[in-house]
C-alpha cells in the first residue's frame, strides 16, 4: 500500500471512530442548554474550558460559543470568561456595567474581529448578570480605552496618576496600530518610523517605572493588581513590537500563558474559566519545527489537568478575515 492509500485508510478510521464517538447538534441557532447536556459529564469536574477556533471569521463560531457559555454559566457556575483581548480593557468594563450597554461594552473591551451580532447575546449576559469578563492579552483591543473612567469612578487613585495611565495606554494603542499595519501586510517597517517609535518608547518605558513607583502607595485592591499586571504587560508589549513576527509571536503566546496563569491563582483564585481563543493558541501539547509553542502548551501541567478542551472546525460556506473580506471554503473528500 502506498503513501496516499495508507493516508486513505486512516482517514476512514478516523471519520468512522467521530461518528461511532459524537453528539450530532443542531444548527447553532437552534442550540438551547438541552443540547449541551451530553457534554455535562466531561465538564463537570473540570474549573477551566478551553473553547477554540479555527478561524476569527465564522458567524455560526461566535453563536454557538456565546451560547454554550451561557450553558456553563447558568448550569455549572463558571464565573469568568477570558477572552483572546486586552487584559485591562477586559477587566475595566466590568466596572462600567451600569453606564454602558451592551454593544458599548463589546466595542470597548474585545478585539473588532469578535464583535459581531452572534457575540452580542454574550454581552448582555455580562451585563446582567455576575458573569466577569477578563482578557490575556498583552496588545490592545479596543480604540476607546476604558481605563480611564473605570479609574474615575473607582476613586482610589489620584488624577494625574489616572492620566498617566491612560496615556500609556493610548500611546500602546496607537503604536500598535502604526507598526501593525506594515506587520499584517508582511512589510517590512521603516526605519524613519522604527527611529520615532524607539525614541518615544525610552519615555514610556520610564513612566511605567515611576507609575509602579507611584501605585506601591495604594492599598492593595484587586483594581491595583490589574494595574501592576497592565504595567508589565505594557513593558514587554513596547520591548517586542517591532521585533520579528516570530519572535513576537513567541513573546506573545508566553504572556497570554503567564496572564492566564496569573487570573486563575492571583485575581480569580476561586472561579471557574471559560477561555475564548483560536484553536492555534489552546493547543496543549504542541511544538513546531522552529521551536515556537502556544499558551496552551506554556501553562503548567496543573492547569492543563483541570481543563476540557473544545475545538470549533468550520466546514464548509463562507468565511471572513480580519479585515472582514469573505473567502470561500474549499471541501476535501477523501475516497476509499
Amino acid at each position: 500500500m502506498n503513501f496516499f492509500g495508507r493516508f486513505s485508510k486512516k482517514y476512514v478510521q478516523e471519520v468512522n471512530w467521530i461518528r461511532n464517538n459524537s453528539y450530532r447538534f443542531p444548527e447553532p441557532s437552534a442550540c438551547n442548554h438541552t443540547d449541551f447536556e451530553p457534554i455535562r459529564p466531561y465538564i463537570a469536574d473540570k474549573r477551566i474550558v478551553w473553547i477554540g477556533e479555527n478561524s476569527h471569521g465564522v458567524a455560526q463560531n461566535n453563536m454557538l460559543k456565546a451560547k454554550l457559555i451561557a450553558f456553563l454559566h447558568q448550569e455549572l457556575d463558571f464565573k469568568v470568561v477570558a477572552f483572546e483581548s486586552g487584559l485591562s480593557e477586559c477587566y475595566s468594563v466590568n466596572g462600567l456595567k451600569g453606564r454602558l450597554d451592551a454593544e458599548e461594552m463589546m466595542k470597548q473591551s474585545i478585539f473588532s474581529l469578535w464583535r459581531t451580532e452572534e457575540t452580542l447575546p454574550l454581552f448582555q449576559l455580562l451585563k446582567s448578570t455576575d458573569l466577569t469578563l477578563a482578557g490575556f492579552d498583552f496588545q490592545p483591543s479596543a480604540t476607546v480605552h476604558p481605563l480611564r473612567e473605570m479609574l474615575q469612578r473607582q476613586g482610589d487613585l489620584g488624577i494625574d496618576t489616572i492620566e498617566e495611565l491612560h496615556q500609556l495606554a493610548e500611546y500602546s494603542n496607537q503604536w500598535y496600530y502604526r507598526i501593525g499595519k506594515f506587520r499584517a501586510n508582511r512589510k517590512r517597517i521603516p526605519k524613519e518610523l522604527l527611529m520615532e517609535f524607539e525614541d518615544s518608547k525610552a519615555e514610556k518605558l520610564r513612566t511605567i517605572v515611576q507609575l509602579r513607583s507611584a501605585l506601591e502607595s495604594y492599598p492593595k485592591n484587586q483594581v491595583l493588581l490589574m494595574l501592576g499586571r497592565f504595567l508589565d504587560n505594557t513593558a514587554i508589549f513596547l520591548h517586542c513590537l517591532a521585533c520579528s513576527d516570530r519572535k513576537y509571536g513567541k513573546y506573545r503566546d508566553q504572556v497570554m500563558a503567564d496572564n492566564l496563569e496569573w487570573l486563575l491563582t492571583v485575581l480569580y483564585p476561586q472561579e471557574k474559566v471559560v477561555v475564548w481563543a483560536h484553536n492555534f493558541h489552546i493547543f496543549k501539547n504542541f511544538k513546531t519545527f522552529t521551536g515556537f509553542r502556544p499558551m496552551g502548551s506554556l501553562v503548567s501541567k496543573q492547569m492543563v489537568e483541570n481543563s476540557y478542551y473544545i475545538g470549533l472546525f468550520m466546514y464548509q460556506g463562507t468565511a471572513a478575515m480580519e479585515n472582514r473580506s469573505e473567502y470561500q471554503l474549499t471541501n476535501y473528500t477523501c475516497q476509499n
